[in-house]
């Protein structure tokens, strides 16, 4: 089974945005067409999804190899920008005393906000101060769960 024709010029040069309006278009078109299941045809797609991403991470190492041989570490290939950026350095913060116990603090003041929430009485931290009832920042929404 092919999933992607390389030989296909076209699609490496679209955009990412018109790689999205095609995809939606070829999506409607198929369902158009009749065919027999969106169910079906997202747990494929969401399949080769997972194929094309380890498929990436297979290529990174290589990738990054040629891609340090070119002037200042960039390209430009098939309508897309590439460059190496290193990720930073992250501090380690837990190693600060003072640090872990706001960490902490803050913790216990989330479950104290969320007990509130709850709650329909009101509610009083270990200061004697009522906790507001703090409102929903992000409704829930139904999200499509596919386990491969």
């Amino acid at each position: 089974m092919t999933l992607i024709d390389f030989n296909n010029k076209a699609v490496g040069q679209l955009s990412k945005k018109e790689l999205a309006e095609v995809a939606k278009k070829d999506a409607a078109q198929k369902m158009a067409e009749g065919y027999s299941s969106a169910l079906d045809l997202t747990v494929m797609l969401r399949k080769a999804a997972e194929y094309i991403a380890a498929y990436v991470k297979a290529l990174d190492s290589p990738a990054r190899e040629e891609l340090s041989q070119e002037d200042n570490n960039e390209a430009d290939r098939i309508g897309a920008k590439l460059s190496l950026s290193s990720t930073g350095q992250r501090l380690d913060y837990s190693a600060d005393p003072i640090y872990s116990d706001l960490q902490n603090r803050l913790k216990e003041r989330e479950e104290l906000l969320k007990l509130a929430h709850k709650s329909k009485d009101a509610i009083f931290d270990q200061y004697a101060a009522e906790v507001p009832k703090v409102p929903i920042k992000y409704a829930s929404r139904e999200v499509l769960k596919i386990r491969l």
